[in-house]
């Protein structure tokens, strides 16, 4: 831990600010119950630590970013990053204070209610997933409020944007230099416009593997579709329409000791649908620019689920590709497991970079832990 810490804490300036960064992650790492800075605190017993480590996390200037980029060239360096997945943590507030706390859609139910809404930026791989990086959803309700701003203290150079064009930011944010361009921006966006997070990706040449809701219209652009070609199409039709198309595709799962699994699978070559409200950008027609598939999925168990993601990754790349798709399902798992366990919902504080702060250390906490599980389920598969 302590040679992790020195890696991702480099940044910071000062030596205090250093070690208070360690005993944070110290005190997500091993304090029972709540992680809140009274626990965390009271677990050193050193007088005035409440204090400190309240002013370190809520009113310090030390900046956030550069430890994240950290972290992601760690990933990178000690692990077989897949994918970049993105995945929402909604926090359930009864209050109206903390940072961004207002009415969504975005529960499990699909009940409105008042939540705090973010989204972590995962490097995930069979050698486990870490956090590393974040993005806070703060509504235009909030920003257009100064009492608000000033008291969450939000930055005055935050502006509004929409979820879809928040979330590419921040990973884009997030990215170091040199970045191996092949791995896959992975999204569920069945509850956001997935169009709009295809157009921002696109600009950018980013290869992504979204998967979609029933209603998204395509324009289906695959002659094996007779007599539907340049037809606008909600992806659901697509995907039943494409059955007699599925093959099967086997990939296998290196974190179950390479079991290999088979999934059916068509890919529909497809395009995004014009519109009047989104014209051409720097002269280039974003409906045509990332050769775009849609992959109607039938996975290989009872239920007999279907699946549609659209994505710009090839062809012969589909065992990857699923394999990628499958990566969700273990950032989840391990969002519950290990990112609740160290803390990453529990910050009590009110503000935009306390949040942030916050955020930042469980997520190195995380990364911690997810070594220390590494190593145990090599000893584990070795004896």
């Amino acid at each position: 831990m302590e040679q992790l810490c020195d890696e991702l804490f480099s940044s910071l300036r000062r030596r205090d600010q250093r070690d208070k960064a360690h005993s944070y992650v110290t005190g997500l790492l091993n304090t029972s119950g709540r992680k809140s800075v009274r626990n965390i605190a009271q677990m050193f017993d050193v007088p005035g630590m409440e204090q400190s480590l309240h002013h370190f996390i809520n009113d310090s200037s030390w900046d956030w970013m550069p430890v994240r980029r950290a972290l992601a060239e760690h990933a990178l360096a000690n692990r077989p990053v897949r994918a970049w997945v993105v995945e929402p943590m909604v926090v359930p507030k009864t209050g109206e204070h903390s940072v961004g706390v207002a009415p969504s859609f975005f529960t499990d139910g699909g009940r409105t209610q008042n939540v705090q809404l973010s989204f972590g930026i995962w490097a995930a791989s069979e050698r486990g997933s870490i956090p590393v990086g974040w993005w806070l959803h703060v509504p235009q309700e909030w920003l257009a409020d100064d009492e608000r701003r000033s008291r969450a203290v939000i930055p005055a150079a935050l502006r509004p944007t929409t979820i879809e064009g928040g979330v590419v930011e921040a990973f884009r944010n997030i990215l170091p230099q040199g970045v191996d361009a092949g791995i896959p921006f992975v999204l569920d966006a069945r509850r956001l416009d997935a169009l709009a997070v295809v157009r921002r990706l696109a600009l950018t040449g980013t290869r992504f593997l979204l998967r979609v809701g029933p209603a998204t219209p395509l324009v289906v652009r695959d002659p094996a579709l007779v007599g539907r070609v340049g037809t606008v199409l909600p992806a659901e039709q697509i995907t039943w329409a494409s059955q007699s198309m599925r093959c099967p595709v086997p990939w296998y799962d290196p974190w179950e000791d390479d079991t290999v699994h088979t999934s059916l699978v068509a890919r529909v070559s497809v395009q995004l649908p014009t519109s009047p409200l989104r014209p051409p950008v720097h002269g280039r027609d974003m409906t045509r620019a990332s050769d775009l598939g849609l992959l109607c999925l039938r996975a290989g168990r009872a239920d007999g689920a279907f699946h549609a993601w659209l994505t710009n990754l090839t062809a012969d790349r589909l065992p990857g590709t699923l394999y990628a798709a499958s990566l969700v399902q273990r950032v989840r798992l391990e969002e519950s497991e290990i990112a609740g366990r160290v803390g990453i919902r529990d910050y009590a504080g009110r503000t935009f970079t306390g949040w942030h702060r916050h955020a930042t250390l469980a997520s190195v906490a995380h990364a911690v832990v997810s070594k220390r599980l590494h190593r145990g389920r090599k000893l584990q598969m070795a004896s």
